[in-house]
């Protein structure tokens, strides 16, 4: 009987417990998530990103990142004229993830980097080249 009691009265501490304290175990859960997708998102170098669409924020990317398949050689066009051309690295929007356009006049320094710093082979096959 002591012994049912005594249980009894454990399992309501821990009832009151838990329940006294999710305001804090919710604040850590969501501190939590936020620095996991805070850490986990892609960094990009501080260059311009190209934007053809009107629409604000994400929408605007989405839209550009479904141009980019249908029509990838008049983003490049477009891209040129208003960076490359100028000698301006800019960023172009994929369905998969954002790509940087080297312009040309950086070709031979991106070449010429060592292996640690850019694995030149893998990003030369996706380097938007457009000749004038």
């Amino acid at each position: 009987m002591k012994e049912t009691r005594l249980i009894e009265m454990v399992l309501n501490m821990i009832e009151a417990i838990e329940i006294a304290n999710w305001p804090l175990v919710a604040t850590a859960l969501i501190a939590g998530l936020t620095l996991q997708i805070w850490f986990s998102m892609p960094r990009y170098p501080n260059v311009p990103t190209l934007r053809l669409s009107k629409k604000p924020w994400i929408f605007g990317e989405w839209e550009d990142a479904q141009a980019s398949v249908h029509n990838a050689m008049e983003q490049c066009a477009i891209g040129w004229e208003r960076y490359s051309k100028h000698g301006v690295n800019y960023l172009l929007n994929t369905p998969i993830r954002k790509v940087l356009v080297v312009a040309p006049r950086y070709f031979k320094e991106f070449n010429s980097a060592p292996e640690d710093v850019v694995h030149t082979l893998a990003a030369q096959n996706i380097v938007c080249l457009s000749y004038r």
